[in-house]
């Protein structure tokens, strides 16, 4: 490709498990034909090295290279000097992307001609999504484009250091030699961000989610590695490395504090807390090296945070290292129980724990479910950091809609929140929030769900669902007189072949989202009797989306479906399973385990459990044959001593 609008680098080391699944997100790029995919290979050991190639030979906007491990941050550079697109942008091995993320980036691009494009970012994990700190820093209270603006202009970016949710022009980069630092180290997306921003005539944002973030199940990310000793130690360096790049240029005072400010509250906190799970060798160390950091940071920063960073970052500037030791860990246990700790009685003055309040976030769970004959009845429990008994609040309840709020009745003394089913007609996905209205301050959450759940009624069904950062969702279903069974589920082509049949003839069937409650909807074609039916769902249908977790159900008769047994299926790195699930076809694509991803197509579970039945058979024989051989072993060791003991017998005589 001659002239790509965008080159796509993207680092690879051993993340065999999910490269396909990033490499499928970015191959339905709606841009696709304008994108040139840049897959560099860091020295990887598992089949990754493998999986770039097969793309490389699929897609002619794909190219893959290999080189020796050298780091993200070098392996970045490589690719960087390789680009050839007129904006470019760095893709991590393990994350995702919705369809049109590159789209709305590049068209954003084309109407402002920003140096920096960016988008906003969802975590993820196997099921569920929600939004992380940095990003709510950033992005807080945006829920419209902001075309143009500069770091001065909006110094909350600071939070957001990530470099793969951005557009950079080529130019601008090349321009003003911005790369990752030349060295194997963590976290070299901080200083990199933080040059552009600074230099960026115009950076252009759109709250739109362009990158989902994958928090992996087996904690190898670097940023889940928080007990790492090299993590810590990669840390400082990198924020030593941000004072110099904030001495290079010369910033405002605002934008020094404004990273002062996330260094207490992120980046230094974020290891400090967890001190103690260092060897004792290295804690002094470390100290030394965040106090030449801290003495930078003026006191008046220092003197706005809360009780605990204010007196741990005073003891650090104070050299307290013994009394730090000891303060350091005892965040969590201060916001459940706020009390000034003995070891730091003479920093009482420092300790505001009913000022500290009013900077927390109400967070309110679940606790039970109930019904009685005409209402719904929601046990709940709600907790704020800092909040101690002599504190006094009220509390008022609402029903969320999308277009409005519905007040509820809540008993306080026994935390339950009565909600008529009459209210529930014609609304579907439904939050409640909760308000606490303190003397001064109020505080509001919608209450958070960990158990998905339906329950059945005589002429209504209730299910309690959870999307987006666990919130509860509600929906309410009156019973239809249809039932739809599919009976049988195949695969060809890149397709599920759904058959069934139903009671009555419906038009459609959706497939939606347990998380996000994106939909899908299918067209039903009947046989001539006009009872039996098949439809198609295409496998990038289940695909495209962070959570791979979809019901299925039918609109004109919800709640209704069900398939007649357990379809289970098989790719190389998945396992897909149509199972019954509250009244409705619940569709699970999970990560499989390394045993299981050897098989290349979709094979039937039987054929699964046949080949394991060999391989069992054939791990019993090498057993036998191994048992013979020592057998053998020792007859021989035992004949080579009997040699030896006649030839010294021979050599006697």
């Amino acid at each position: 490709m001659e002239n790509p609008k965008i080159s796509v680098i993207m680092p690879i080391y051993n993340t065999e498990y999910y490269l396909e699944e990033t490499l499928i997100s970015l191959a339905s790029q709606t841009i696709l034909d304008d994108l040139e995919v840049i897959m560099v290979d860091d020295g990887a050991t598992d089949e990754s090295r493998y999986i770039i190639e097969k793309y490389a030979l699929d897609y002619d906007n794909f190219h893959a290279y290999h080189k020796e491990n050298e780091g993200q941050g070098i392996t970045r550079n490589y690719g960087l000097s390789l680009a050839k697109g007129e904006y470019t942008i760095f893709l991590d091995s393990d994350d995702y992307l919705p369809r049109d993320a590159y789209e709305t980036l590049y068209e954003l691009a084309l109407k402002t001609g920003s140096d920096i494009v960016v988008g906003n970012v969802l975590r993820f994990a196997l099921y569920n999504v929600w939004e992380d700190n940095l990003f709510k820093n950033s992005f807080f209270g945006m829920d419209e484009v902001i075309e143009k603006t500069t770091l001065n202009e909006m110094p909350s970016l600071l939070w957001d250091t990530v470099t793969w949710n951005k557009l950079y022009k080529t130019e601008f980069l090349r321009k003003n030699n911005i790369k990752f630092p030349d060295k194997k180290i963590s976290f070299q997306d901080i200083p990199f961000s933080l040059k552009a921003y600074i230099l960026a005539e115009s950076i252009s944002i759109t709250p739109v989610i362009t990158n989902y973030w994958r928090l992996r199940s087996d904690n190898t990310s670097v940023t889940q590695q928080d007990k790492s000793i090299k993590n810590f130690r990669n840390r400082l360096e990198i924020t030593r490395m941000s004072l110099d790049i904030l001495d290079e240029f010369d910033v405002s005072d605002e934008i020094r504090n404004r990273i002062y400010d996330k260094w207490i509250n992120h980046d230094l906190k974020f290891n400090l807390k967890r001190i103690d799970n260092y060897d004792p060798e290295y804690q002094e160390e470390f100290i030394s090296q965040v106090y030449d950091i801290v003495k930078l940071i003026p006191d008046e920063i220092i003197e706005s945070q809360n009780s605990y960073k204010k007196v741990l970052f005073k003891l650090i500037k104070n050299r307290d290292f013994d009394k730090l030791l000891m303060f350091a860990p005892l965040e969590d246990e201060l916001c459940k129980n706020p009390h000034i700790p003995p070891v730091v009685n003479q920093y009482g003055n420092d300790f505001n724990f009913s000022r500290d309040i009013k900077d927390e976030e109400l967070s309110v769970e679940l606790v039970d479910v109930m019904f009685n004959e005409d209402s719904l009845l929601l046990k709940f429990e709600e907790s704020l950091n800092y909040l101690t008994e002599d504190i006094s609040y009220d509390v008022v309840a609402k029903l969320v809609g999308e277009d409005r709020e519905y007040p509820v009745d809540v008993d306080l003394e026994n935390k339950q929140i009565t909600i008529p089913f009459g209210m529930f007609d014609d609304k579907n996905h439904l939050k409640v929030k909760v308000i606490c209205i303190f003397d001064g301050f109020e505080k509001d959450a919608f209450i958070k769900n960990r158990h998905r759940q339906s329950h059945t009624f005589d002429e209504f069904d209730m299910d309690l669902d959870m999307g987006v950062d666990s919130y509860l969702y509600l929906d309410y279903r009156r019973k239809q007189d249809n039932e739809i069974i599919i009976s049988d589920v195949s695969f060809d082509s890149g397709e599920f072949i759904v058959d069934g049949k139903s009671n009555f003839r419906v038009d459609e069937i959706i497939m939606e989202n347990v998380i996000d409650f994106d939909k899908k909807t299918y067209p039903l074609e009947y046989d001539i009797g006009g009872r039996s039916f098949s439809f198609r769902i295409p496998h990038n249908d289940i695909l495209n989306n962070s959570i791979k977790k979809w019901e299925l159900n039918c609109p004109d008769c919800l709640n209704s479906i069900k398939v007649s047994k357990e379809f289970q299926f098989f790719t190389r790195y998945y396992k897909i399973r149509f199972i019954n699930s509250r009244n409705k076809i619940l569709i699970e694509n999970d990560i499989i385990d390394p045993v299981e991803k050897m098989y290349e197509t979709f094979v039937q579970k039987e054929e699964i459990n046949s080949l394991k039945n060999k391989i069992s058979s054939l791990e019993y024989k090498n057993q036998k044959l191994e048992s013979k051989n020592k057998r053998l072993e020792d007859t021989i060791e035992e004949f080579k001593s009997r040699k030896v003991v006649k030839f010294a017998d021979k050599i006697r005589r």
